[in-house]
């Protein structure tokens, strides 16, 4: 058995404009949590000058993180929720930032024996 799920999301080759934008990252990152069916705590999201974005969404589950970084057209997110079946969360990400290429690594996290 296990406590939750630690998912790191690598976003290579993403839209610019779209990972610069706080407004378009806060309501990507917001309607992943919906499709995740967790429960939305808190939100912060910050605009960095002259380019990238950080936000973490706080969930009852744990928290849904990202950081890009525009001129990279890179985007890294965290995920570490206590519920299983996150991959169509995850699949709308790199949609909604148009990614090339995604590199995903899932660890398990207290792992009760």
């Amino acid at each position: 058995m296990n406590l939750g799920e630690h998912i790191i999301v690598e976003l290579y080759q993403c839209d610019e404009d779209s990972i610069d934008s706080v407004s378009f990252i806060e309501s990507s990152l917001t309607e992943a949590v919906k499709i995740s069916e967790c429960k939305i705590l808190n939100k912060y999201f910050h605009k960095f000058s002259p380019q990238g974005v950080t936000g973490i969404i706080a969930v009852c589950e744990s928290h849904f993180s990202i950081h890009t970084w525009p001129e990279h057209r890179y985007c890294a997110i965290d995920i570490f929720c206590c519920k299983e079946g996150l991959d169509d969360s995850i699949e709308f990400l790199i949609k909604a930032f148009k990614s090339k290429k995604a590199q995903i690594k899932k660890i398990k996290r207290g792992i009760i024996e």
